[in-house]
């Protein structure tokens, strides 16, 4: 695969020598990484993405390691515009990265200060990689491309022992003898040379410049020169930046281009782009002259890959291919498609078996098929792997193990045609992965939601206001940070990292500003206590009410569907272990001869409205009607679209009421409802005025924000 079709280059092992290498990196994909680009341009005074550059830092330092090891290199997939960012050039790269044993006689104040040229940020505590923390003979290090951060105890300067530790909570992961540590940024000013930087900076020439920006240059400049780091480091990374991916490759590196034609044109049109940028700024005033740019020239790139003896070109379907001597067209075609028709698919399976083909589904629902092509007196194979070759005239199903493999194929081999086909091509859509979210530390992510003057809740202390980040006093430990909340009276409270979990920010239903709460009383105390006793009463409501809930008859929904299930499977995404529990106890509501009453929470794009569209399905499978109440007219249209879209493939009418309808499309809608003509009405407050009634309404939902 590769990141961007239309633009790739991949620098991989010179020769792919059988299978066996590809089992091995399809067996390891550790070894293909993407090289990706920022997004930044270059003379933009605009913070370079942290995560974009360490990963293209930890390509450097695999192809690097690889080197050293004597290994194959990597595969590296990387777009033609990634490709030609300059980087940290590869002499610099290798004199920085260093390994650190237990034993090893450490100079802590030198490699402190080593690793502060590499781009690592000092902080009271790591939390994401590029940060070194130090308290007295312990030293934190996230070094870059490592998963977990590493914990150095110090006996004197001898390094005594490591091990690595889990940032969120700060217990112990696992001990180890040793850790690497590669530059945290490609962008380094102190590692460059001062006379090179120096030579560099006399060439920039700011008479054309406005005053504000002349004298914003030259100060910056001078920063420079005197060896300290400017705020806008990417408006200067054209002089830090000197290498390129090409000269961390080895001599005997593959270099394969994906449709090289438009890898070029798109690496030129990229670098037009950044010249009218360059002459905009120039003739604004706001760009001295002679500034370099950190986007190398495409032709400078391409003659660097064009030294590497072992080149490959792959051509898109249909290209000239007047320009090359020597071309092979591989018997590669599409896959059919059936976008869910399977009475077709089943079809020409049964032709494709009586003719000899081989037909092989990679899919998520390999019972499901087998039932269908069994109703249709077709014959599978359902395994969960090939060890080799099916034979002519089979059909086999393989239960995916995860999300779609990848677009479907056929093959006119010399035994016979192969298909091979996927999700994609049999039912229209194919489940995929949702991206894991990063877990952040407790710290990081408290300070991430709140600001200096909003308001805070300590569970002993009351509601205070958030100052900000200090120490108690001069004396203090240097190494540790406080909250600072302030109370009434001007009194403020410290709170050390790891009482955080006793601090939540403050939220109250109408917005307003609450009354701070006096320390050294028992005012807080007396609040808590109120809120209690107005709890108490609360769940006695709720018992009782849930209590008189359960001795009322409701109605008791029947069993999934054949339809529900062909509906689910073609959710596109899979299900994450809550959504299927959560499901799972929806159902098992609706199928309980007793009144519903459930609520479900989660973020945006957990997965929430799948949850709705799938209870919704299931009561018009029972000849229920279901009502949609949604805070806001946008969120019904979007609703609307959603449910049409799921739906439009079974006999179920979706209808919207919202001030997107017109007096008289409400009107139809109302009196189909009446009538039993509608099946899911998703509405607003519209939704419940008076003149609203359904037949046989059997299922409510209501979205977030409804009271």
């Amino acid at each position: 695969g590769h990141a961007q079709p239309d633009s790739d280059l991949a620098v991989g092992q010179s020769v792919v020598d059988g299978h066996e290498s590809l089992s091995a990196w399809a067996a390891d994909p550790s070894r293909v990484h993407h090289f990706p680009e920022t997004e930044t341009l270059p003379f933009e005074r605009l913070d370079t993405d942290a995560r974009a550059a360490q990963t293209r830092v930890r390509v450097l330092a695999a192809l690097s390691q690889a080197a050293d090891a004597g290994a194959p290199p990597p595969i590296v997939v990387a777009s033609a515009a990634s490709v030609c960012q300059r980087t940290l050039d590869r002499d610099s790269f290798e004199s920085a990265r260093h390994a650190l044993s237990v034993g090893d006689v450490l100079d802590v104040e030198d490699a402190l200060e080593s690793w502060r040229r590499m781009g690592y940020e000092f902080s009271s505590a790591v939390y994401s990689p590029g940060m070194v923390s130090r308290r007295g003979g312990i030293i934190d290090v996230f070094p870059v491309g490592a998963e977990y951060p590493a914990r150095i105890e110090l006996w004197g300067n001898d390094v005594d022992g490591m091990r690595t530790f889990d940032p969120s909570t700060q217990r112990s992961v696992e001990i180890i003898e040793s850790i690497e540590i590669i530059p945290a940024n490609e962008t380094l000013p102190a590692m460059t040379d001062r006379d090179d930087l120096d030579s560099q900076l006399s060439r920039v020439d700011v008479s054309n410049c406005e005053p504000e920006h002349r004298e914003r240059a030259l100060e910056e400049i001078a920063l420079l020169l005197d060896g300290h780091d400017v705020e806008d480091l990417n408006m200067y990374a054209g002089f830090f930046n000197r290498g390129t991916l090409a000269d961390y490759a080895p001599p005997n590196a593959l270099v394969v281009s994906i449709r090289p034609e438009d890898a070029a044109e798109a690496a030129r049109e990229n670098e037009e782009r950044v010249e009218a940028l360059r002459e905009a700024k120039e003739r604004r005033g706001e760009l001295p002259r002679g500034f370099p740019s950190f986007q190398a020239p495409w032709n400078e790139i391409s003659a660097q890959l064009s030294r590497f003896d072992a080149r490959l070109d792959a051509l898109h379907w249909g290209a000239a291919d007047l320009v090359y001597a020597d071309i092979h067209s591989m018997p590669f075609s599409a896959a059919p498609t059936y976008m869910g028709m399977l009475d077709d698919f089943a079809e020409d399976m049964r032709e494709a078996a009586e003719d000899g083909r081989i037909a092989v589904a990679i899919t998520s629902h390999s019972r499901r098929l087998d039932e269908i092509l069994a109703d249709s007196g077709t014959r599978a194979k359902t395994a969960d792997s090939l060890s080799g070759c099916p034979r002519a005239g089979s059909l086999t199903l393989l239960q995916a193990a995860g999300p779609s493999f990848g677009d479907g194929f056929a093959l006119d081999a010399p035994g016979g045609r192969l298909a091979v086909m996927g999700d994609a091509e049999i039912f229209g859509v194919a489940k995929r992965r949702r991206t894991a979210r990063r877990q952040r530390a407790n710290w990081d992510a408290f300070l991430s939601e709140i600001s200096p003057g909003d308001y805070v809740v300590h569970v002993e202390h009351g509601v205070g206001r958030f100052v900000g980040v200090g120490r108690p006093s001069e004396d203090a430990d240097s190494s540790a940070e406080y909250l600072v909340i302030e109370y009434a009276n001007g009194d403020k409270l410290y709170i050390p990292l790891e009482h955080l979990d006793r601090v939540t920010p403050y939220v109250a239903p109408a917005g307003g500003a609450p009354r701070l709460t006096r320390l050294g009383t028992q005012e807080w105390s007396r609040a808590k206590a109120r809120a209690e006793r107005s709890t108490r009463e609360m769940a006695s409501e709720l018992i009782a009410l849930y209590a008189a809930r359960e001795l009322r008859a409701g109605h008791a929904f029947g069993e999934d569907t054949a339809w529900q299930r062909e509906l689910e499977d073609s959710f596109p995404f899979e299900e994450t272990p809550d959504q299927l529990a959560t499901l799972a106890d929806v159902k098992a509501d609706m199928e309980r001869a007793r009144p519903m009453d459930r609520l479900v929470c989660g973020d945006v794009g957990y997965g929430k409205t799948e949850i709705a569209l799938r209870a919704a399905f299931k009561a018009v499978m029972d000849g229920k009607q279901v009502a949609i109440l949604v805070p806001t007219t946008v969120l019904a249209q979007q609703h609307y679209a959603t449910f049409s879209e799921r739906l439009k493939a079974y006999p179920v009418k979706v209808e919207m009421l919202s001030r997107f309808r017109t007096d008289k499309e409400q009107r139809q809608v109302v009196e189909a409802l009446a009538k039993g003509e509608v099946d899911i009405c998703i509405g607003t407050h519209r939704l419940i005025q008076k003149d609203v009634r359904f037949k046989d309404l059997g299922l409510t939902i209501v979205d977030e924000e409804q009271r």
